[in-house]
């Protein structure tokens, strides 16, 4: 990374990465509404396959870090015992899991397993938010990428190679160019 990226990176504050997801975000529109309305029964499904996977996911993750609850056994071929990075993929393991256990618990918050929710909890939503971001700086550690410098490079990859008007569009969206958000992730 270059010094000029490291200070970019660095003064890069959450309101200014807020403001540039935000402008790459897909707008909800009417028309996005209307196609949210009949994948209904869908929205409903993953819902109910995020609380699975999330359920089984805090199980896995509770054992490992905090010593609770009965073992799963882990696959070889993911980490062996005698690999170098192990403690890196550990890290990357564990924000991984907590990503998937938060996003279970953000779906148990608008779903009862019956039907959504008619009134969502937003400070239980902003909460659970919070808590994915920290597994996201445990991503970032196992990477050694800091955390600001995935950041900025998230939003020079969406504002300048994926969106070049600085926004979004389904067109845009649908044809990517797959090697020069590469670069830009790379910090080239």
């Amino acid at each position: 990374m270059s010094t000029e990226e490291d200070l970019l990176a660095e003064r890069l504050t959450v309101a200014e990465y807020q403001v540039g997801a935000n402008s790459t975000a897909a707008p909800v529109t009417q028309e996005v509404i209307c196609r949210f309305m009949e994948n209904g029964e869908a929205w409903v499904e993953v819902l109910e396959k995020i609380i699975e996977l999330g359920t089984f996911a805090d199980k896995v993750k509770k054992h490992t870090f905090y010593g609770k609850g009965s073992s799963q056994r882990f696959p070889e071929e993911i980490i062996a015992l005698d690999d170098p990075q192990i403690v890196q993929k550990i890290d990357i393991l564990h924000g991984l899991i907590g990503l998937i256990t938060e996003a279970g618990e953000i779906a148990e918050a608008i779903y009862d397993g019956d039907e959504v929710k008619l009134t969502w909890d937003m400070v239980n939503l902003m909460e659970e938010g919070g808590d994915s971001n920290w597994y996201i700086a445990q991503l970032a550690k196992g990477t050694k990428i800091p955390l600001a410098t995935a950041l900025y490079r998230n939003l020079e990859k969406l504002r300048k190679k994926r969106f070049a008007s600085g926004k979004f569009t389904e067109q845009e969206a649908n044809n990517r160019n797959l090697e020069e958000e590469r670069k830009a992730l790379e910090g080239q």
